[in-house]
């Protein structure tokens, strides 16, 4: 096996590349620098572990295009044949011949899972509005909604409370994809923070609840320094209500509740509620 590596400036200093974090294009020259001589790397968690990153920056680059990942734990540079080629008379076919066979390499030399399309981050050529057609447009559409799909699909697997996945729809997946996987990622491990911050009493939200708009406030624009201290100050002033929420929005289930002696102030006693009454209260935080 050759024991150098190159790197193409057409995949490593255009746009896509470049905004990704330090630490995602730290990860790539190294699972590059990794990889056998067809581009599969064995080990990428524990390489991602040495330099100080972790499985979020290895899906942010399988999301972005630049690696392939299959369930026996592998994965593959996707641009491999562009950034290297390799002496016949060095080159050492992979161990990973099973994973090699599901892939194909697109007309630019970009490995793809499956059938070649478009979904690839190398600069694209400009097409002129005359030569647009139905079928280039449909194409473009189908490759936008299988990115939304794939991005939902790494943020799902983060969520702590998987119910309601296919109650989340493809316009949500499209904002969810506006947002970006690291902002998504982010306003996820700000949610579990609170959750853990309250799991004496307080249940996540269903998936589907979550990823239509519980995720709002806890998204950068929304939850800065500014937001935590503020939160704070009233904490100390007043009391949190647990039951705030349900009072406002179901003031005669609260009411039937307390009647029933379940409620009694802050505290419930969940083994007398119903299955609907446990699943409303839990959409609502309550529990």
């Amino acid at each position: 096996m050759a024991n150098k590596r190159m790197f193409s400036q057409n995949v490593i200093e255009n746009d896509n590349f470049l905004e990704l974090s330090f630490e995602q294009q730290c990860l790539y020259f190294h699972l590059c620098m990794a990889a056998d001589d067809d581009g599969f790397v064995d080990s990428p968690k524990r390489i991602a572990k040495v330099i100080g990153s972790s499985q979020k920056s290895i899906d942010a680059l399988e999301i972005a295009g630049y690696v392939i990942s299959f369930d026996s734990g592998v994965v593959l540079m996707s641009h491999w044949n562009i950034n290297n080629m390799i002496r016949k008379d060095r080159y050492k076919a992979t161990m990973y011949q099973k994973e090699k066979s599901e892939c194909e390499c697109d007309e630019n030399g970009v490995y793809v899972h499956g059938i070649p399309n478009d979904n690839h981050w190398l600069p694209q050529v400009s097409i002129g509005k005359n030569s647009i057609d139905k079928d280039s447009i449909d194409k473009k559409k189908t490759s936008v909604h299988q990115e939304a799909d794939a991005l939902f699909e790494y943020l799902w697997k983060l969520y702590p409370n998987k119910k309601g996945k296919g109650q989340v729809s493809d316009s949500n997946k499209m904002q969810l994809l506006d947002i970006g996987y690291e902002h998504m990622a982010r306003a996820i491990d700000r949610y579990k923070a609170d959750l853990d911050k309250d799991k004496d009493w307080r249940r996540p939200q269903n998936g589907s609840t979550f990823f239509h708009s519980g995720y709002v406030d806890y998204l950068d624009d929304n939850y800065g320094d500014s937001h935590t201290e503020k939160k704070s100050d009233v904490s100390e002033e007043q009391p949190i209500d647990r039951f705030g929420s349900l009072k406002s929005q179901n003031t005669a289930l609260y009411d039937d509740l307390v009647a029933r002696g379940i409620i009694d102030g802050q505290s419930i006693d969940m083994g007398s509620l119903t299955d609907s009454e446990s699943e409303l209260l839990s959409e609502l935080g309550c529990i």
